[in-house]
């Protein structure tokens, strides 16, 4: 089971930049996995070409684009008769990282440097009063 394709997702291929994944996490009850997306650039430095790349200006304009919305928290489904992964993200949000599953439906997340619980549901956010220096200091237990 695929949970993320790098060039199926920000195709890429022509420069030498990476999206990947830092964590990845299955809810409780197995219904979806949540995950946090980074790369190996930033957008306000240059994007050198790949070995076998070729300039190409909507290409790299995606990428920069993309790079402005790092890290991205996406949370994709997990179809309940077959079990595989389904390719429709169910949400994406910009400039957060994954902590983990507080419940089957609701991720804790840090956003902006506070602890921020989103449900995947409802789409809605509780932000909590913590702050917190960088998400690798939060554990779910």
């Amino acid at each position: 089971m695929t949970i993320f394709d790098e060039q199926l997702a920000y195709k890429n291929s022509d420069y030498d930049v990476s999206f990947y994944t830092e964590n990845g996490k299955l809810s409780p009850d197995l219904s979806a996995v949540a995950l946090t997306i980074i790369a190996t650039a930033q957008s306000n430095k240059p994007i050198q070409l790949s070995e076998q790349g070729q300039a190409n200006p909507e290409e790299s304009q995606r990428i920069r684009k993309a790079l402005l919305d790092l890290p991205v928290v996406e949370v994709k489904s997990i179809d309940e008769q077959t079990g595989e992964l389904s390719p429709r993200r169910i949400i994406s949000l910009p400039h957060a990282t994954l902590v983990g599953w507080i419940s089957d439906k609701e991720i804790l997340m840090v956003e902006g440097h506070a602890l921020v619980a989103y449900n995947v549901v409802t789409q809605t956010r509780r932000k909590s009063t913590i702050r917190v220096k960088d998400a690798a200091h939060v554990f779910l237990r």
